[in-house]
């Protein structure tokens, strides 16, 4: 098992921008990127459903393939269904801030992931966010 240990030195946050949510970490060599867009089309089957995941640039990335993702106190642990840029099983974010509860809303409700998401035993109850926000379906308008 292969387990890449990032530290976020800054977090940005997109709403909505060119129809995609998207969370940037910051880190000291580079980024880790999630993106999705909000809406999402009939014909698109998974794993163009589910977040893009890019690591340091565009080439370095794939759609999907998020098994879960756990939110500890300080840390976000992304576990892979099948290896990420077929490397790594696992990537672990330090987030010396701590996890607060815009980050986990965040990955819920803008990242479309509360099926996904789980909570490590010692995270404040607090921060357990409900899925109330889903992709909007472009369905063929009627005439």
């Amino acid at each position: 098992m292969k387990f890449l240990e990032l530290i976020a030195k800054k977090i940005d946050y997109h709403y909505d921008e060119n129809d995609t949510n998207a969370v940037n970490f910051i880190t000291q060599d580079g980024y880790l990127s999630l993106q999705i867009c909000v809406y999402i089309d009939p014909g698109d089957d998974p794993p163009l459903t589910e977040p893009h995941i890019e690591l340091n640039s565009q080439s370095g990335g794939h759609y999907g393939g998020i098994d879960f993702v756990e939110f500890h106190p300080d840390r976000i642990i992304i576990f892979f269904k099948k290896r990420f840029l077929r490397e790594y099983d696992q990537i672990g974010i330090s987030i010396p801030s701590g996890v607060d509860k815009k980050m986990v809303s965040f990955f819920v409700n803008q990242l479309f992931m509360g099926d996904k998401v789980v909570y490590a035993p010692e995270i404040d109850k607090n921060l357990h966010t409900k899925q109330t926000e889903f992709q909007e379906r472009l369905d063929e308008e009627d005439d």
